[in-house]
């Protein structure tokens, strides 16, 4: 369906089954993607005042409801803020989220405060007639006892998978690449035919000693879908935010593929865990805790290859181990081209950063060189020698460059800071106002300040922005010492490092234009 701009003609309905739901089937079809559009269009049908909306779906089909860390409701709430829907309708709260404190969040304050009305179906809640005192009390009180349901939930599913896992049962949301789930039995793997044949080359290539950044290359430059398109094309759900550069081959990858012994037939679970209910961290456990049942499903390669690849690797990281130091200018320098963080090599006492990103592809744009550590050091010391020596000349006042001050930077970003508080105290007003703790006349005249006050600093921010206070010369090479290059110089007066594809170094500075160093 076309969405229309205007969204005082849109309605949203929000959709969400989690792997827990499946699990354990304990909603069979009614908690089924399917099972929630018939209900919720049903409901829209037989509500005279909706029927003429347009009516658009959010669907997060195998995210908890622990967090909002989920693709569609992220969308929903961002259309909602930007005003593009009028309403939102839910088979219940729990759908929506289970966390109370987030979802009356929303419920009692932002929902209200953008105008948008708020339907849970099975809860029998209409936000324009729960207003009060009493409908928010009710709706807290679910919420808690949809949160404790969900931390219930999840020692249910532990047990329920563990005891899965130990019979040799796949209980993970996603197949490993070269398998895929068999229809009608989701806890069983069986060879996928169009990604095996590309695993057993991987581990061919391996053997005969290929390794595996020219692997990468091979598998890019023969247009091989790599599991990310795959994924894609077959329209599973994507946990992260993607580039056009995810979509390749990379040496990660083959080398996630070269150490999963899932792929002899063996089943392997637990070799992480969530740090918490519904958190995104994991947190890796003792190998000697991993449940691992032999021969679960049809293996892709025999136990005897994996264990060579294995030693092969384990050879290779030994023989490469660095000497484990901080690294200088970690998150600081980037490949020009791809945009991604050159990584740190390390050969003995030398450390260099190359860009990973140009080993995937044997045409690649980015930069394939190592730069050594020392020599960036060389390049800042020696622009930074420059800048003082520019700045103690008695050059026309029209043609020297100073830079900004601290000062005048932390009053900026102090006023940014303040503006954004009181943007919060608008939601924090209309709540007291809606909680009848303030009168329609206290809360109008409180907004107009609130008003005036943001106009206040918003004309500051202005003209600091436009009139910034310089630097005296003197107080420059007085900031760091200029005989050494450390990490807090380095953060203080750099704002990044980018290397083009020749090996030119662009360093921007947090207080002037960029150098270009050869």
């Amino acid at each position: 369906m076309v969405v229309e701009i205007d969204g005082q003609n849109n309605i949203a309905i929000y959709m969400r089954i989690s792997d827990e739901d499946e699990e354990l089937e304990t909603g069979g079809e009614s908690n089924s993607i399917a099972g929630q559009r018939m209900l919720l269009m049903d409901f829209i049908r037989n509500r005279i005042e909706l029927r003429d909306y347009n009516v658009i779906e959010f669907v997060d089909d195998g995210y908890s409801g622990t967090n909002f860390d989920r693709p569609a409701v992220l969308t929903l709430l961002e259309m909602a803020k930007r005003k593009e829907v009028c309403c939102i309708i839910v088979k219940d709260f729990s759908r929506f989220g289970r966390n109370y404190l987030e979802v009356g969040n929303y419920l009692e304050q932002i929902f209200p405060f953008l105008g948008i009305r708020f339907f849970s179906v099975n809860d029998g809640f209409d936000s324009f007639y729960s207003a009060g005192a009493a409908g928010a009390l009710d709706v807290g009180f679910k919420n808690i006892i949809y949160e404790a349901y969900s931390k219930d939930l999840s020692v249910k599913i532990k047990t329920v998978r563990k005891s899965k896992a130990e019979q040799g049962k796949f209980v993970t949301a996603f197949a490993p690449y070269g398998y895929k789930k068999e229809e009608g039995n989701r806890n069983r793997l069986i060879i996928d035919p169009e990604c095996a044949p590309i695993v057993r080359r991987i581990f061919t290539l391996y053997l005969s000693g290929v390794t595996k950044t020219e692997i990468t290359r091979r598998l890019n430059e023969e247009g091989i879908p790599s599991p990310m398109t795959i994924r894609k094309r077959r329209r599973e759900p994507l946990n992260r935010s993607v580039s056009s550069n995810s979509f390749l081959w990379t040496v990660g990858t083959v080398s996630h593929i070269l150490r999963d012994q899932r792929y002899t037939g063996d089943a392997v679970y637990g070799k992480v865990r969530p740090e918490s209910v519904g958190s995104k961290k994991e947190i890796k456990v003792p190998k000697e805790q991993w449940i691992l049942v032999p021969d679960a499903h049809e293996g892709i390669i025999s136990h005897e290859e994996y264990k060579a690849a294995e030693k092969r690797i384990k050879h290779y990281k030994k023989k490469e181990k660095g000497i484990g130091t901080e690294s200088l200018f970690a998150k600081k320098i980037r490949c020009k081209a791809c945009s991604h963080t050159l990584t740190k090599i390390e050969k003995g006492n030398k450390i260099g950063y190359c860009c990973k990103m140009g080993r995937n592809l044997y045409n690649s744009t980015c930069y394939q060189g190592r730069i050594e550590e020392q020599q960036l050091k060389n390049v800042i010391m020696s622009s930074l020698q420059k800048f003082a020596f520019m700045t103690s000349q008695p050059l026309n006042e029209q043609t020297r460059k100073k830079p900004v001050t601290r000062n005048h930077m932390t009053e900026i970003k102090t006023l940014q800071c303040k503006l954004s508080k009181l943007e919060g105290k608008k939601f924090s007003l209309y709540e007291a106002y809606k909680k009848e703790k303030l009168s329609q006349l206290t809360f109008q005249e409180k907004l107009i300040e609130l008003e005036h006050s943001v106009t206040i600093l918003q004309n500051q921010y202005q003209t600091l922005m436009e009139n910034p206070v310089l630097e005296e010369e003197e107080q420059f090479s007085g900031c760091f010492p200029l005989d050494t290059c450390n990490r807090a110089m380095i953060d203080g007066l750099i704002e990044n490092i980018t290397v083009e594809r020749n090996g030119t170094v662009i360093i921007r500075w947090r207080f002037m234009e960029p150098f270009i160093c050869p």
